[in-house]
């Protein structure tokens, strides 16, 4: 009799975490110099899709990064209104 059961895939926090931090990385790679947009808009669409089908990260990690490319992509990554309302008062 043969066993058809699927094995669940244990997938290790270090894993998990390194596969994270390599993906940040090449955020942070395309995103070196500030580029417009219009020169990385490919490579962060790509790492968006990568990320959506990893697999391998947790749903945060997942939106972490997709949400760095999106910020990025509509001029607002980096951008923190409370943080610079606050420096520009007590600059």
């Amino acid at each position: 009799m043969e066993n058809n059961e699927k094995k669940s895939v244990v997938i290790k926090d270090e894993e998990r975490n390194a596969k994270f931090s390599s993906m940040l990385k090449v955020f942070n790679s395309i995103i070196d110099g500030n580029p417009s947009t219009d020169k990385v808009r490919d490579k962060l669409n790509s790492l968006k899709e990568s990320c959506a089908n990893a697999g391998i990260l947790t749903y945060r990690q997942s939106d972490a990064i997709i949400a760095r490319c999106d910020n990025y992509l509509n001029g607002t990554y980096g951008v923190d209104k409370v943080k610079d309302a606050f420096l520009k008062q007590n600059g």
